[in-house]
């Protein structure tokens, strides 16, 4: 099997990001990816560290998305996993 030299194009669009792997010799589109944005072009958080997990939750979301419609969470469930998360893991300053 021989081995085809590729170049990938990446466009950081308004909405997703897009990225095309293309063979050199032919000009052939290999194949195609596209990641939407689940917030825009920008995303939040007080520092840099913040704004990445909220990326990365995003991106999370969007890929169980691809599986399948999450259930609810019950709403006892979710005290008390609040509970845990900011007394067990001692979150201080976590949201309430």
């Amino acid at each position: 099997m021989s081995r085809r030299k590729c170049a990938i194009g990446v466009d950081f669009g308004t909405e997703s990001g897009h990225a095309v792997p293309v063979d050199v010799a032919t000009g052939e589109e290999i194949a195609a990816a596209v990641y939407p944005y689940s917030h825009g072009m920008f995303t939040t958080g007080k520092t840099v560290k913040d704004a990445v997990m909220v990326e990365d939750a995003a991106r999370t979301v969007w890929l169980a998305l691809q599986l399948s419609r999450p259930g609810e969470i019950p709403p006892g469930d979710v005290a008390a996993l609040h509970r845990r998360y900011t007394h067990a893991y001692n979150q201080a300053g976590a949201a309430s």
